[in-house]
């Protein structure tokens, strides 16, 4: 379903492996128009970043997929938390 990452990280890197998949992202608070909805098509072998306003004013999802697909997420922490 439709997320926005834990506050606690920074940026979050994306690795979407086997199949393509297609990421969809709504503005925050939640707009019930579909012209709102952005997508982006993740191929296979490719990477992505979410910063900046993608990453804290949109909520985002991965809609399902037919064929296998693995996705390798990384998050940072800001530099004023310590682990």
């Amino acid at each position: 379903g439709g997320h926005r990452d834990r506050e606690a990280f920074e940026h979050i890197v994306g690795v979407s492996l086997g199949g393509w998949a297609r990421m969809r992202f709504r503005p925050l608070p939640l707009s019930k128009k579909k012209n709102d909805i952005l997508s982006l098509e993740l191929e296979a072998r490719s990477a992505y970043i979410m910063q900046g306003d993608i990453r804290w004013r949109w909520q985002h999802s991965v809609a399902e997929t037919r064929t296998h697909r693995w996705s390798i997420t990384f998050r940072t922490l800001p530099k004023n938390i310590k682990p």
